[in-house]
């Protein structure tokens, strides 16, 4: 089975593709914004894209059971993300793929109203999502504990964040709170 990873080669997106690779059982597929020779190394085809041209996207795509989306915040900007990921849904979509897992990974699923801002274009990918005739499923495991490493670094590949905790100047944002 061919599996695709947008977002492989850091984070969570990491963390999965060398849990697939690892096990030698399904061909994989690294869709990525820059060459990462360390996954091509462990046995992943490595295509590099900018989610612009949905020919292309579609084309590599082709014949991949299941994508994955662990696709970071480019530049921290939130609704270029939903861009790409929908980009990448109507891709799959052309390419006849089976199966869709968009960007949830210790969030949640960005409804329009979500109270962390930076969460609502998620969204998008849901709403194509659902009129796609593809399977899916949303991962929402809750917050990784690396997140609250700051600042230092957690295990892996995931980054410590300031979130809602800021450990350095001892200040927490309670969600919801409008103070």
């Amino acid at each position: 089975m061919k599996i695709a990873i947008a977002g492989a080669s850091s984070g969570v997106g990491r963390h999965i593709a060398e849990a697939i690779l690892s096990r030698k059982t399904h061909t994989t597929l690294a869709i990525l914004r820059k060459p990462c020779p360390e996954l091509e190394s462990q046995g992943a085809r490595v295509i590099v894209t900018d989610y612009s041209s949905s020919d292309a996207l579609s084309s590599a795509l082709e014949s991949a059971h299941t994508v994955i989306c662990a696709m970071g915040m480019a530049g921290g900007d939130p609704s270029l993300l939903a861009k790409n990921e929908v980009a990448l849904v109507h891709a799959a979509i052309k390419a006849g793929v089976k199966r869709f897992v968009p960007t949830g990974w210790a969030g949640t699923d960005g409804g329009k109203d979500d109270f962390i801002e930076a969460y609502r274009p998620k969204y998008a990918a849901i709403e194509a999502l659902q009129t796609s005739g593809m399977e899916w499923s949303f991962p929402m495991n809750g917050m990784f504990l690396n997140y609250f490493a700051a600042p230092k670094p957690g295990n892996g590949y995931l980054r410590p964040g300031k979130f809602w905790i800021d450990y350095e100047n001892c200040t927490a944002t309670i969600p919801g709170d409008k103070r």
